[in-house]
């Protein structure tokens, strides 16, 4: 038999209120939901990190960004070979 009380429990979260494109400043929100939530589009929360001998990036430096839609298609927009697309 299972026995239950009803408790009020108060929990502190952690939420994700915006991504800021790292590039341009602007935020990376293209939808708003009547609930308060968000979809966002573009390059959200990319880690890149230099491999060994890595002259630019730096030998092992590791690198966290978010990029919004428009910055992205400038980026690729600048590819001198494009990018594939498909699915």
């Amino acid at each position: 038999m299972r026995i239950t009380e009803t408790k009020e429990i108060t929990k502190k979260i952690t939420i994700t209120t915006d991504i800021i494109c790292n590039k341009c400043g602007e935020s990376c929100k293209s939808y708003v939901f009547e609930d308060g939530g968000a979809q966002y589009s573009g390059l959200i929360e990319l880690e890149y990190q230099g491999g060994y001998f890595s002259d630019k990036i730096g030998d092992g430096v590791s690198h966290k960004f978010s990029l919004c839609e428009n910055c992205l298609a400038i980026l690729f927009s600048g590819f001198k070979i494009p990018s594939r697309v498909g699915g």
